[in-house]
């Protein structure tokens, strides 16, 4: 099964970002960016399978149904909406304990202003700041200071004598159907440079597959 398989791929990295590096903990509040696609998707799962409270922050109405409908995020939001910082705080009055950040750039630093004091932020990603030669992966630290954030980067080879555990993890969710890996397929090699250019333009739900066809 191909979503199976893309699933375990992306989720050694969700889980060792959201639970080695995340060290999430029941009770807490989440808060994922970029959590319609592979990897954000399967970290919000994994939060709320440790008992965590999750909001994930997505750019359209049908990946926002998805999250609280199909995958059980406890609220989905709109990351362009001019008060996002304000609707953080409804749902997490206190603050998120953890961002799980895929995404960078002023989406991050918005979410950065409503954390608790402490609280943690692991970096998986900076998609939103790839394309920029001055300031790729350049923050302000001001929110960081403020609100006495850690900040930590991870990649799954930080944890990679631990790949066999998480990977007998993920199988025991997904036999189970505890844990939904989403994907966009796109049919025949001709779709190679639009399945790409749209996971970059973040049209994809899940992981982007492209198979040959039958």
């Amino acid at each position: 099964m191909r979503s199976a398989y893309s699933g375990r791929l992306g989720g050694v990295t969700a889980y060792a970002g959201m639970v080695e590096a995340g060290q999430i903990q029941a009770g807490e509040t989440v808060v994922v960016s970029a959590a319609a696609g592979n990897v954000g998707s399967l970290a919000g799962q994994i939060a709320k399978l440790r008992g965590a409270t999750v909001i994930g922050l997505a750019g359209t109405d049908t990946k926002r149904r998805v999250l609280t409908e199909r995958l059980g995020f406890d609220a989905a939001l709109d990351y362009h909406a001019p008060d996002l910082d304000d609707q953080i705080r409804a749902h997490a009055p206190t603050g998120p304990d953890l961002y799980f950040d895929n995404v960078g750039g002023q989406v991050s630093q918005t979410v950065m202003w409503t954390m608790q004091q402490p609280a943690r932020v692991v970096v998986c990603g900076q998609i939103a700041t790839y394309d920029d030669a001055h300031t790729a992966w350049t923050i302000n630290i001001k929110p960081i200071f403020a609100n006495g954030l850690t900040l930590r980067g991870f990649t799954p080879l930080h944890y990679a004598e631990k790949v066999p555990t998480i990977t007998r993890q993920l199988n025991t969710w997904l036999k189970a159907s505890q844990l939904t890996p989403l994907e966009t397929e796109h049919i025949g090699l001709v779709s190679l440079p639009a399945a790409f250019s749209g996971l970059l333009r973040g049209d994809n739900l899940g992981k982007t597959i492209v198979t040959l066809g039958t």
